[in-house]
């Protein structure tokens, strides 16, 4: 039997219609990459993503953000060493994050660094993946609360911090006594630090200086883990990456090889 030509070509549009609606479906189910929206930082822009595998667990959360994003930030309006002037970029996180502990990423951008100035008085950003709300974050403050310290449990044991030190709307942080910087002396370029409140860990926060991130690393670093978490039944890190894609133009600083705990 013969067919006309219109009848040929409609089989044909119907055929590519159904093909790209099932590519589609398919993107769709996967889902490797969810994206937040993007945030202007310095000249350029950056925005959340979290990765997820095929069963739709994250496998890595962080971000992105362009090459010149690391141009145009602000000097601090004439400050010194030391002096904690941060900009902050607040990054929301996309659909997702309820499988992780984290609300929202702070990425803050620290001109003269911060105390100790021998070690961290480097132009680095402060990197905080939040596990509370930003209200909550609002209401941190010098105090009682801020003294309130966490089970040694639920920090890595290497871990320490200084009595009486903490940042308002941050909480107190905790350093790695084994870092580099630390221990022998070496040049600050890339740490890990907790965070807490009110006796609990709020925050984990890779610090990562301006030059390290000029060099366009591409690092994979272990993060120390601690005995307990809080809350369980979530995904948590034990890596996290720092790297350039010279294709792309842009950096990703990413939370890694997350483990359900």
């Amino acid at each position: 039997m013969r067919r006309s030509n219109s009848f040929i070509v409609l089989i044909i549009s119907l055929f590519v219609t159904f093909t790209a609606c099932k590519q589609d479906d398919d993107n769709n189910a996967q889902e490797p990459v969810v994206y937040g929206p993007e945030v202007a930082v310095g000249n350029g822009k950056a925005r959340s993503l979290i990765r997820r595998d095929a069963s739709g667990n994250p496998t890595a959360i962080g971000f992105v953000f362009s090459e010149q994003a690391l141009q145009g930030l602000p000097d601090g309006h004439g400050g010194t060493p030391g002096t904690p002037h941060e900009t902050p970029h607040v990054l929301s996180l996309p659909e997702g994050k309820e499988k992780t502990p984290y609300d929202h990423i702070s990425f803050d951008w620290t001109p003269h660094g911060h105390e100790p100035v021998s070690i961290y008085g480097k132009p680095h950003f402060d990197i905080h993946f939040y596990k509370i709300t930003q209200a909550e974050r609002a209401s941190i403050a010098p105090g009682p609360d801020m003294e309130e310290l966490p089970d040694s449990t639920f920090l890595p044991p290497t871990y320490f911090t200084i009595p009486g030190e903490g940042v308002p709307q941050m909480g107190k942080h905790w350093v790695d006594g084994t870092a580099p910087e630390i221990i022998s002396g070496k040049p600050f370029t890339a740490t890990f630090i907790y965070g807490s409140y009110n006796g609990k860990v709020i925050f984990h926060e890779p610090m990562v200086t301006r030059d390290f991130l000029l060099s366009k690393p591409d690092t994979l670093i272990d993060i120390k883990q601690p005995q307990a978490v809080d809350p369980t039944g979530r995904f948590y890190p034990t890596k996290y990456s720092i790297r350039f894609d010279a294709a792309k133009a842009q950096y990703t600083i990413l939370l890694e090889a997350m483990q359900m705990k």
